[in-house]
């Protein structure tokens, strides 16, 4: 019969069988235990060893002395007691007198059940006996500390939490391997000892494992498994996985797994077992476990309790992974505001927050979280720096970055480095850095063939006894002494298109002024109109040199102006002059280039 298809009426009408056998606790509450409801039986206990004790006045001997109550529940009362023989504090558990006439029965199989359960998580059994009146009297360890409910009430603490059910988790295993389940796990039935000790307490719903099955409502209603509900249903280990997957959410939300405004409601939840609701900030791998460990289908959970606490100890281990990318998500939030106002720290904070992501997925490399902020920290970081142009920094990142993003990032580069790559051709071509020396080199030649022309021309004649032919062949003796200067560094000058201009420019300066003088030479004009046309024509070559290569140069011109406006005035000293004027000239153009040569090496530029 499915429970959810029943109105209120027939769920009441559903679990009136049920609970026709089972025992109401006293504080009728839905957060008390249902106990099993026995058939009334024998009340004589004659084969238990009477256990000699008082509940007022001087220790016996031999036996114990009850003290204060230290609980109570609907099938069992539990109070303090002094063992005179051994010493110490001890507890005492009697059956309940009106918790029915087979209690004290099941208190025997309660104690019997213990003791078969010697597990560091589970109450010591000392003695089994009757009391004088003959009722059965089980004698435990006394635990000083609190339940699990009270502890939790102070507030959730996570790691503890986990770590005290699976301090459970270990004596379920037990049980289980020794075929007994607990069927009534819940945060009260939970001790915690004063030294840490953890304590699964109140086996008094305990059943046989083997072939069982649901026939009685035993348990919590707040906990209580769909499987628990449902006549003829069996359960397992995974019932108990249940239990503990809802103890754990009600410790760590404060609310149950099920609630309800009353009894019904709250099986009618029970029954229908929807999924949790979590409350903002709550772990998701431990929700997914919860999850699973509370399914509705008993084959969609943890089949074993130790399946359970893998899974939870796999969470704990992946907690300071998970901390730690929460830890770099802040760093990454800084790392977005810093590029958004330019700031260079970004540089620092990505570093940081990447190296905290991959720390983390290193940790866990399932890690949510990790992948999620690291990638995000790619998204912001890497734009930016393909916006500046830092494409070796790009590239360094892109081996690390998901193809989605780093294929279209990896062309982006492709394309800038490409451009960047023309640029720098075009700039290596054109930079005053480059070459330097031999220009230098050039301009020493140039100054050096002028010179010794120019003197040849000043010196070596009277100035009234130079011809048109002498000043022809000067010209053509000039170019030829310059080009021997300049083959030598003709090869690491014609790849650079800046020093191959230079090169080209006095070339065809000196060949202009060939021409010129072979027109001369043709006419047989005056030497001094000669010598003044081929100022103006190196004036010229000069300043467009300037223009298009060393401002510097531009000093160089000083000289041919000065020259040629004293040939005008002057023409009779035309050939003085103009081998006065060349002289100048190279000499401001070999310094220049020396002067430029030498602060290229200082700053380490290519020469």
């Amino acid at each position: 019969m499915d429970l959810a298809d029943t109105g209120r009426g027939g769920l009441a009408e559903t679990f009136d069988a049920l609970l026709q056998r089972a025992v109401l606790p006293s504080e009728g509450s839905v957060g008390s235990t249902f106990h099993r409801r026995l058939a009334a039986a024998s009340a004589s206990y004659g084969g238990l060893p009477v256990l000699n004790v008082r509940v007022t006045g001087s220790s016996p001997d031999d036996g114990y002395t009850q003290g204060e109550l230290l609980g109570e529940g609907g099938m069992g009362i539990v109070h303090a007691a002094h063992d005179a023989v051994l010493r110490r504090t001890v507890a005492i558990k009697r059956a309940r007198t009106r918790a029915g006439t087979r209690a004290p029965e099941a208190l025997v199989a309660e104690a019997r059940t213990l003791a078969g359960l010697d597990h560091p998580n589970v109450v010591p059994v000392h003695a089994l006996g009757q009391d004088g009146d003959g009722k059965p009297i089980l004698v435990m360890k006394r635990i000083a500390g609190r339940p699990w409910s009270a502890l939790a009430r102070e507030g959730p603490d996570l790691e503890r939490d986990v770590g005290i059910l699976l301090r459970v988790i270990d004596s379920l295993r037990f049980a289980h391997d020794r075929g007994v389940l607990h069927r009534d796990i819940k945060p009260d039935n939970v001790m915690i000892g004063s030294y840490g000790e953890v304590y699964l307490m109140d086996w008094g719903c305990a059943c046989p494992a083997a072939q069982a099955v649901t026939t009685e409502v035993v348990g919590t209603p707040l906990c209580i498994a769909p499987e628990m509900l449902s006549p003829g249903m069996p359960i397992g280990p995974w019932t108990d996985v249940f239990l503990l997957g809802a103890t754990l959410q009600w410790v760590l939300t404060g609310a149950p797994r099920h609630r309800g405004e009353g009894l019904i409601d709250t099986f009618a939840e029970a029954w229908a077992c929807p999924p949790a609701t979590w409350p903002a900030g709550f772990p998701r791998e431990l929700a997914g476990i919860l999850d699973k460990a509370c399914a509705r289908d008993a084959v969609d959970r943890f089949r074993s309790a130790e399946a359970l606490g893998t899974a939870l100890r796999t969470f704990l281990s992946h907690r300071s992974a998970t901390a730690l990318a929460e830890r770099s998500s802040a760093v990454l939030a800084r790392l977005v505001e810093a590029i958004a106002r330019g700031d260079v720290q970004a540089d620092l904070l990505f570093a940081e927050c990447r190296f905290g992501f991959r720390s983390a997925l290193e940790g866990w490399p399932n890690c949510v979280e990790a992948h999620e902020g690291l990638r995000q920290a790619y998204l912001a970081f890497v734009p930016w720096k393909l916006a500046a142009g830092e494409l070796t920094a790009v590239e360094a990142l892109l081996p690390e970055v998901e193809p989605a993003l780093g294929t279209p990032w990896a062309a982006e580069v492709a394309t800038a480095r490409q451009a960047q790559q023309t640029r720098d051709a075009v700039v290596r071509t054109h930079a005053l850095e480059v070459a330097a020396r031999e220009r230098r080199n050039v301009g020493l030649s140039l100054l050096a063939a002028g010179s010794v022309m120019a003197s040849f021309v000043t010196f070596g004649k009277r100035p009234e006894d130079n011809t048109q032919d002498d000043v022809l062949f000067l010209g053509v003796a000039t170019i030829g002494l310059w080009l021997l200067c300049v083959a030598p560094f003709w090869r690491r000058l014609r790849g650079h298109a800046l020093s191959r201009t230079i090169v080209l420019g006095i070339l065809a300066a000196l060949g202009a002024s060939l021409v010129n003088r072979l027109g001369g030479w043709v006419i047989r004009a005056p030497i001094a109109e000669t010598l003044r046309s081929d100022l103006e024509l190196q004036l010229l070559s000069v300043a467009m040199l300037a223009m298009t290569t060393e401002p510097w140069l531009a000093l160089s011109a000083g000289p041919f102006i000065v020259g040629t406006v004293l040939t005008i005035s002057q023409p009779e000293d035309a050939v003085a002059i103009y081998g006065a004027v060349t002289i100048a000239a190279t000499a401001i153009a070999g310094v220049v280039l020396w002067r430029r040569a030498r602060l290229v090496g200082r700053s380490g530029g290519t020469t």
